[in-house]
């Protein structure tokens, strides 16, 4: 029997144990603090430990503790060189890691090539990746079925882009406005909202809906005028704020600017569609 397994003394029954996470990073940024918020919600204290640098990690290996699964918080590009973790005895191909990067480092994958694609996750889908690293331990199959390594970005983009299961809102009476100055994108975005079964407001009309899906990019003095043109026209709305490079200031400045919630659109559609879900549940927010 594997050493991850133990039984139940009353029931007989095998159980799988929540499994060991190292959190890797600065812990005084705000994309740690994220990331740990995130992290915690999803296994208990005494299953989380949280580590500076690539030291403490190779530390850890020589006392033989080991890792069932390491997230690396990298707030800066090449913080933790992907070389520097393949040296440590007790990293792999096998080991199970998500190496999150905060806004500042979204272009890495364009000017280099250093943590493989598979293993990259932006900030914004830290809980969704999470949650999906997290199911590979909740069963007795331990291999799981993980990404590779070498995936390429079409396995990728399938990975975190899994068909859409839809809890239906049908007879919701949530009426939704969805804004955006790009067409398309709005209209994939209202295409969603119907299937979940959500009214969706007419353009112009005067009830504006409970909730309104504000795509604010780019974010500048004209969009700010709109902005609160329309907070004064929706008065009893909660506004949304969907954007693409949410840096921590700019979150504190569109909470700020009124929004009850700031979401990354380029969140898979299934957790941008759970999050807009959980939204249309609340009562206006003052």
């Amino acid at each position: 029997m594997s050493e991850r397994l133990r039984i139940l003394h009353d029931t007989g029954e095998e159980v799988l144990p929540l499994p060991r996470v190292v959190l890797l990073g600065d812990s005084r940024t705000a994309e740690f603090s994220r990331v740990l918020q995130a992290v915690s919600a999803a296994v208990p204290e005494e299953a989380l430990t949280q580590i500076r640098d690539l030291t403490a990690l190779a530390e850890r290996y020589r006392r033989g503790e080991e890792a069932d699964l390491i997230v690396v918080v990298q707030t800066w590009s090449d913080e933790f060189p992907f070389r520097d973790f393949l040296r440590l005895s007790g990293s792999g191909p096998l080991s199970r890691v998500l190496c999150c990067y905060g806004p500042w480092c979204v272009s890495d994958g364009r000017s280099r090539q250093d943590w493989p694609l598979a293993l990259r996750v932006p900030l914004e889908q830290i809980e969704a990746a999470l949650r999906t690293e997290l199911l590979q331990f909740t069963t007795s199959d331990l291999a799981g079925n993980p990404m590779p390594w070498t995936a390429g970005r079409d396995e990728v983009f399938r990975s975190r882009q899994p068909a859409i299961a839809t809890r239906s809102a049908s007879g919701s009476r949530c009426v939704i406005r969805v804004v955006s100055p790009d067409r398309k994108l709005a209209e994939m975005w209202v295409d969603l909202l119907r299937k979940a079964g959500y009214p969706i407001a007419a353009e112009g009309a005067a009830g504006g809906g409970q909730l309104v899906v504000w795509d604010v990019d780019p974010w500048n003095a004209e969009m700010i005028q709109r902005w609160n043109e329309n907070r004064r026209r929706f008065p009893n709305a909660n506004m949304v704020a969907l954007a693409g490079f949410i840096t921590p200031d700019f979150l504190t400045e569109l909470l700020d600017f009124g929004a009850v919630a700031v979401i990354s659109k380029l969140l898979p559609l299934d957790a941008l569609l759970s999050q807009i879900q959980a939204l249309a549940t609340k009562p206006r927010i003052p």
